[in-house]
């Protein structure tokens, strides 16, 4: 097995001192990229920062705000707006209970049964599943004017404010 004979790449008195050497380069490095990544880190923040103003701004103007301070009115337009749409929401899943409700006992009332005709119910006439459906719709159009109209004229006594879609 010949060949070139095998030298040691290091001299072992020799490592201590290289490797203190060259730790010394690489702490020595590693400070200055840290720096040089702080730095940039620090600038990048600044321009971040700078470009959300910016957009806070554009978003103020927009709003018609000016200097962080809503205008005239404006938060409290928005803020009586989405009270009465909650309210509406609400009286609009109540008058949908009611309504039904209303209907099956005018239901039971004129037609004496206790269940209501189906549209898909193929046994049942044609006649009857179309005056289910236009009682039942004018039932529910009733009830929910009704309570829209409620509605409103709640919001505006308690609030004061006329509020119009």
């Amino acid at each position: 097995m010949g060949g070139l004979p095998r030298r040691p790449l290091v001299h072992k008195a020799d490592l201590p001192t290289r490797v203190k050497k060259r730790g010394s380069e690489w702490k020595e490095q590693a400070i200055e990229r840290g720096v040089e990544v702080t730095a940039q880190l620090a600038q990048r923040g600044n321009e971040l920062r700078v470009r959300a103003r910016a957009g806070i701004q554009r978003t103020r103007e927009a709003l018609g705000q000016t200097k962080g301070h809503p205008a005239k009115g404006a938060s409290v337009r928005s803020r009586n707006k989405m009270t009465y749409e909650l309210l509406s929401l609400f009286s609009g899943l109540v008058g949908g209970a009611l309504a039904g409700a209303v209907f099956t006992r005018l239901w039971r009332a004129i037609a004496g049964a206790e269940e209501v005709p189906e549209p898909t119910q193929l046994d049942r006439r044609i006649r009857d599943v179309l005056v289910v459906g236009a009682l039942q719709g004018a039932v529910f159009g009733v009830v929910k004017a009704a309570l829209s109209r409620a509605t409103a004229r709640g919001y505006r006594e308690i609030t004061g404010h006329d509020f119009t879609r």
